[in-house]
Formats: structure tokens, C-alpha cells, sequence
């Protein structure tokens, strides 16, 4: 969790290092109603997430059955393990075109 925190935290900061990108990162503040300082916050807020809130805001987005996982790999080896997280629904790539299912 600490490499995904420094990896937002660090390409924020790139996104300063040019006239274009200030002016993006300023434009978001109107846009959504930020306070002016909300940029100079923005590192300790991300360092501030923990786990549990992870785990909060995946149950209210991701709960209720709306995911769908996609797994490439040996059928034999990984059907038993995925089944446990519902309707295991196998597709042949050789058949399938873009936006298909």
C-alpha cells in the first residue's frame, strides 16, 4: 500500500512541473469546488488512507454483485479457486470480437 501511496503522490507532482499542468491542476479546483489549498493537502490525504477505508469504499462501489472478474489461465488449475466467487461463465477467445462478451 506504502508503493501504490508514493506512486499517486509522485505523479501528482509531475503533473506540476509544467505551465500546462498547473493550469489543468488549477482548472480542477473550480471545476469541483476545491479550496485553494486543496493541492498543498492532497499528499497528506493520501498518505492519510488506510486499509479499512480501502475496504469501505470497495464494499460501497464494488459490493453487491456488480464485478466481474476476468482470469486467464489453465482451466484445470484455477475453476475450483474461482467458483467460490460466483457463476463461473468460461469464454473462448477464438470466438470472441470487440464488444462482445
Amino acid at each position: 500500500m506504502n508503493n501504490a501511496k508514493r506512486s499517486i503522490i509522485g505523479s501528482f507532482a509531475r503533473t506540476l512541473e509544467s505551465p500546462e499542468g498547473i493550469l489543468g491542476r488549477s482548472l480542477e479546483l473550480v471545476q469541483n469546488d476545491l479550496p485553494l489549498n486543496y493541492w498543498d493537502t492532497y499528499p497528506g490525504l493520501i498518505q492519510a488512507v488506510t486499509p479499512a477505508d480501502i475496504m469501505r469504499v470497495a464494499k460501497k462501489y464494488l459490493g453487491g454483485g456488480n464485478m466481474q472478474l476476468m482470469v486467464v489461465g489453465e482451466r484445470k488449475q484455477i475453476e475450483t479457486g474461482l467458483a467460490k466467487y460466483g457463476k463461473v461463465e468460461l469464454v473462448d477467445p477464438a470466438k470472441m470480437t470487440i464488444g462482445s462478451r
